[in-house]
Parts: structure tokens; C-alpha cells; sequence
């Protein structure tokens, strides 16, 4: 595994990420049907996020997570 391969999936929006999925996936009831769209789309924008940061390729990141953007 390579250094920058595994700084990222060591990382703390990992964690972050996993949170929200298990928040929006939680079966509570809902009346409000735009509370349920609301709903569906935050677990949407999550597991978008997950799919985005789980295929980056670590080594065409330009520097590590910790430093943040250039």
C-alpha cells in the first residue's frame, strides 16, 4: 500500500462520512413528504461523497488532507 494510499483511508472524514450514511439510512418516521425527499437526498449527497472519496487515486492528490488545498 502505498504512503498516500493509506493516509487516506486512515483519514478522519472517513469516519465523518460513515456517520452521515448511518444517520440518513435510520428508519424513523416521517410525516412531512418533503422531510422524506429532504431525507433521501442527504443520503444521496452522502453516499456520493463516500463513492468520490473512496475512488480518488492517492497518488494524483496534490497534497496530504492534513495541510489542506494548495
Amino acid at each position: 500500500m502505498h504512503r498516500w494510499e493509506e493516509e487516506l483511508s486512515k483519514h478522519p472524514v472517513n469516519t465523518t462520512i460513515a456517520l452521515f450514511e448511518e444517520q440518513a439510512s435510520r428508519d424513523v418516521p416521517i410525516e412531512d413528504p418533503l422531510l422524506v425527499i429532504e431525507k433521501n437526498r442527504f443520503l444521496k449527497v452522502a453516499l456520493l461523497v463516500k463513492d468520490v472519496i473512496q475512488n480518488l487515486d492517492p497518488d494524483l492528490v496534490a497534497c496530504p488532507l492534513e495541510s489542506g488545498p494548495l
